[in-house]
């Protein structure tokens, strides 16, 4: 676990210097849990613990785990059951906090997460050693299949309101959507899917750096509803395709492509294989 005792979990929860471990314990364990089965498995999880207490991708990991299980605990912190049903304690000195203020407290809990998951992920991508345990995650393949990988990320090429990664992974669903309905008539799908590889693997090539930037940015222009410039966008991801066929060597290669430049080939926004702005 990556963080067990009191001491450390203070650290980085300093309105928690009141609490004991012993009752904090149960929502560590929980927030451990979380972490290996929703999002980094077993073996990336075992590499973050390997890193040494100073490092700061551990650090973030240390927080995040801290923030996830204070964030589960912060309910039920000062509630005990009764015969009679459940009470609030109290002593002397303090009362309970408001209602507003733990909300408060909930929420900000929500956004340091959020944020933090993002740092995370860029963080862990950069480190080819525990990008490499994170790949064995029977999840990964689910959590990059898409172009963007974080709020971040995606903030780049939209207009985001909010937590970013909160409204990322709201939009999700309507992104992989529109890279299949959207980017792979234009791109095909094989090339498609090979960017998106490109993307999860963090080996992105310097000829497909471009388009995957183009690509990114028809998806923040549907996202903010600006359909005129996507599609001038799409217009320049297919000109640069074009442009020089030995660089897009799958593209090329694709039942599009062939498709596209047969001799009784008709664009129609009706097909499947639509071409925009042809």
């Amino acid at each position: 676990m990556l963080v067990s005792s009191i001491e450390d979990f203070v650290k980085y929860i300093p309105t928690a210097a009141g609490t004991t471990w012993d009752a904090i314990a149960t929502f560590m364990y929980d927030a451990d849990a979380e972490m290996e089965l929703m999002s980094f498995g077993t073996n990336a999880m075992s590499a973050l613990e390997a890193l040494s207490a100073d490092n700061d991708i551990r650090k973030i990991a240390n927080k995040i785990h801290c923030l996830l299980g204070y964030h589960h605990s912060i309910p039920f912190t000062d509630l005990i059951q009764t015969k009679t049903g459940f009470a609030v304690t109290n002593t002397g000195n303090m009362a309970p906090a408001s209602k507003e203020r733990v909300e408060r407290l909930i929420a900000w809990c929500d956004d340091q997460i959020n944020t933090l998951m993002d740092l995370l992920t860029e963080s862990i991508r950069m480190n080819s050693n525990l990008l490499s345990e994170w790949k064995k995650f029977s999840g990964y393949p689910q959590i990059f299949d898409c172009l963007f990988v974080t709020g971040i990320d995606f903030a780049r090429s939209a207009q985001v309101e909010g937590n970013k990664r909160t409204v990322f992974l709201k939009e999700k669903p309507n992104l992989v959507s529109n890279q299949n309905n959207v980017l792979a008539p234009v791109v095909s799908k094989k090339y498609l899917a090979e960017l998106i590889s490109m993307v999860s693997n963090n080996n992105i090539t310097t000829d497909a750096a471009p388009v995957i930037t183009l690509c990114k940015q028809v998806l923040g222009q549907i996202f903010i509803k600006n359909n005129d410039n996507a599609l001038k966008t799409l217009n320049e991801i297919s000109n640069l395709l074009e442009s020089d066929t030995t660089k897009y060597i799958t593209y090329v290669s694709s039942p599009e492509y062939t498709l596209r430049h047969s001799a009784n080939y008709e664009n129609k926004q009706e097909d499947s294989t639509y071409f925009f702005g042809m």
